[in-house]
């Protein structure tokens, strides 16, 4: 029996020693040491992360060495010391100014030596050392900077000098003058080093006359004030000139922008352009085009772009719209699917079935996330830009929907039809929120103003309407001699821009309150001017297809009428 029990146990410890013998094998493998952990300090701990916290700041000089591959600014040191010291020396010996900033030059030497030293690359401390020791004057530093100076490599001296701040007394004329210095012409290494190792204290300035008499405090503030007042003279006058251009710039009468379209063989549906993108696009039949337009830079980066053409469509395009970031593309057509482009890739990314009729108008979200169309099957869609899915159906209008629209934040969109009527509907929950429903016929354009209260339609009825939101009343109507097709609000919502049919681009004023637009309304009633409620009117002889407003001007994009040719208006 005792035998047996003895087997068994050295079975059982084999086995247990051929596991852990496996373990060890396939721990040596994965080259995992078996250690104990560390136990660190508290105060170690707190050191490291201070460490890493200084490393992470954009402003700080171990960041800049961290990123600073090349040694770009550790050259840099050299070049900095000296442009201060030629310039405190100009100051000194040419306006008797500054005398009292002397002493920073030595303490200045000694803790840019020190963080190139501190940074590893000593080659450039020996360098910076030969070269600027000569510029440093010890009779202005005090005791432990001369003794620093003497002996640079002294461990306990470096620890002294490096424990606490160096104090220096400098009156306000100096100062100011010195910040001058500082942020026009240094990088930012010099002042964070000023900011780190130095305390300014500001004195108040003393006159220097033969007999040492005191000065009255309103003089010496009379001083104070005239010295800040002359170091700020160039910034203020260049503010002012800066000013008056804005003034003159303001004052002049307000001008369009517009670029025609010429040379098309094709009937031109609808097309769009932006200016600060540097690119234009209309649809030739079911073919984009996307073409260049004079631009500060070339679009999507491509040098001497010609035009770039998609052909994804089998049927007439109806609308085009970009997103704001410039980077998609999007075209409704009659073959009841929109396609989308990627004018960075230069390729169509998706396209989106499940419209029943052709798709007539097509809006991007303010945040490019979303993607809102409309068709003749009387409905509106809610797509994903991202993944191409439909996230809502907007169903209420019996006829064609002709106009979308979403809401500066993109938490309502308004869609007008055929039907004569306008809704808002929420894009959370898919329901309708208002019914506007004054137009007497069908709605050609709907537009939120960029501030989120008002929203403004066209119909066919040659009335246009601004609505208000939260009390759905008209709070303006602009009558006109015929139909607008398209509008388009300035960016601070005081001005609202319309195209009418036959190529008439009108701004009207929404600035003005109820009462002194029904005097104004009265006024020009008596005088017989029935139409007269626009602040700017051009003819631009061609069919309107899109407006833009950047920087303050208006642009459109026509298609030329018969007989006559583009002209830019701008």
């Amino acid at each position: 029996m005792d035998d047996g029990r003895s087997e068994k146990h050295e079975l059982k410890q084999n086995s247990h020693d051929k596991v852990k013998s496996v373990v060890a094998a396939y721990l040596n493998k994965r080259q995992f040491v078996d250690v104990k952990p560390r136990k660190s300090p508290r105060k170690v701990v707190l050191k490291q992360a201070l460490l890493d916290n200084r490393i992470s700041r954009c402003n700080s000089i171990l960041f800049s060495f961290e990123n600073d591959k090349d040694n770009t600014l550790l050259n840099e040191y050299g070049s900095m010391f000296q442009k201060f010291v030629y310039w405190l020396k100009d100051k000194i010996d040419t306006k008797q100014q500054c005398m009292d900033v002397e002493p920073l030059v030595g303490p200045l030497f000694c803790h840019l030596y020190l963080d190139l030293q501190d940074s590893g690359q000593a080659q450039l401390a020996n360098s910076f050392y030969m070269n600027h020791i000569a510029k440093v004057d010890e009779s202005k530093c005090d005791e432990t900077v001369r003794n620093l100076l003497k002996s640079i490599h002294n461990a306990d001296l470096r620890a002294k000098f490096r424990s606490a701040k160096v104090v220096v007394d400098i009156n306000a004329e100096s100062l100011l003058l010195l910040r001058k210095f500082v942020t026009q012409t240094c990088h930012v290494i010099f002042l964070h080093a000023l900011q780190t190792w130095f305390e300014l204290k500001t004195t108040k300035i003393k006159q220097q006359e033969s007999c040492k008499t005191s000065v009255p405090k309103s003089d010496k503030f009379h001083e104070e004030r005239q010295l800040i007042e002359v170091v700020n003279k160039d910034v203020n006058d260049e503010l002012m000139k800066l000013h008056n251009a804005i003034q003159s710039v303001q004052k002049l009468p307000l001008g369009l922008c517009n670029v025609g379209i010429v040379n098309s063989k094709f009937d031109i549906s609808c097309g769009l352009i932006k200016r600060q993108a540097g690119l234009m696009a209309y649809a030739e039949s079911n073919a984009l085009l996307v073409k260049s337009i004079k631009a500060l830079d070339p679009p999507f980066g491509y040098e001497d772009l010609g035009h770039i053409k998609f052909t994804n469509h089998s049927r007439q395009i109806y609308c085009v719209s970009l997103s704001s970031n410039n980077d998609i593309l999007c075209t409704g057509s009659a073959d009841h699917t929109i396609s989308i482009y990627s004018l960075k890739k230069l390729k169509i990314l998706k396209k989106l079935l499940g419209h029943l009729g052709p798709v007539y108008t097509i809006a991007l979200s303010p945040d490019s996330k979303y993607l809102l169309s409309g068709s003749a099957d009387t409905t509106a869609r809610l797509w994903s830009l991202q993944t191409g899915r439909l996230l809502r159906v907007f169903a209420g209008h019996f006829q064609a929907i002709t106009s979308v629209d979403f809401h500066p934040n993109t938490l309502y969109v308004a869609t007008g039809s055929a039907d004569r009527n306008v809704r808002l509907w929420s894009l959370q929950k898919g329901d309708p929120v208002r019914l506007f429903h004054a137009a007497r016929k069908e709605v050609y354009s709907v537009a939120f103003g960029p501030n989120g209260y008002l929203l403004a339609a066209a119909s066919d009825d040659k009335v246009v309407r601004v609505y208000e939101l939260a009390s759905s009343k008209v709070v303006h109507e602009f009558r006109n001699e015929e139909s607008v097709t398209c509008l388009l609000w300035s960016s601070n919502s005081k001005e609202l821009c319309g195209g009418t049919l036959s190529g008439v681009v009108k701004v009207w004023d929404c600035s003005l309150k109820d009462k002194e637009k029904e005097i104004k309304d009265e006024r020009d009633h008596t005088r017989g001017k029935k139409y007269n409620d626009s602040i700017f009117r051009r003819n631009t002889n061609g069919r309107i297809l899109s407006l833009e407003f950047s920087l303050g001007t208006w642009a459109c994009l026509t298609v030329p009428k018969l007989g006559h040719s583009p002209v830019d208006t701008s």
